[in-house]
């Protein structure tokens, strides 16, 4: 089966259980208010009839040249990680040629899932907070 990302009207609680994993639950209030006030996009992440993950897209500009960014601010992903990403890497290209965007950031701190999308092609940004890691 392919995967396949269904867009979601609402936080349900799949996605509120996957992201309160992120940052130990402290950024998943501030996931919530981004969506309700339309500055993010929230995805079932599926595979055939089964839900394999929640996805958060949302759109950001270089500040220098004004070029349109797509980060996924949050990705909640089980079961087969390899074949999600491959996959869905071609969806986010996807949704980023659609939506004007040029380049794609991912924001991860999961060293597996950084370490596959290395693997399946992508660049390595690394950054940190300075004050927590």
């Amino acid at each position: 089966m392919a995967i396949r990302f269904q867009p979601l009207l609402a936080f349900d609680n799949r996605a509120k259980q996957g992201f309160a994993r992120i940052e130990k639950g402290s950024t998943l209030s501030f996931y919530i208010a981004e969506h309700a006030a339309g500055r993010a996009a929230l995805f079932a992440v599926m595979d055939g009839d089964k839900r394999v993950g929640s996805l958060l897209l949302s759109s950001e500009a270089k500040p220098t040249s004004g070029e349109k960014i797509l980060a996924v601010m949050a990705a909640s992903l089980e079961g087969k990680v390899d074949k999600i990403i491959k996959e869905g890497r071609a969806f986010l290209n996807d949704y980023a040629k659609r939506t004007a965007h040029h380049t794609v950031k991912y924001y991860t701190s999961s060293p597996r899932l950084a370490a596959a999308f290395l693997q399946s092609g992508a660049r390595a940004k690394i950054t940190w907070n300075p004050y927590n890691g």
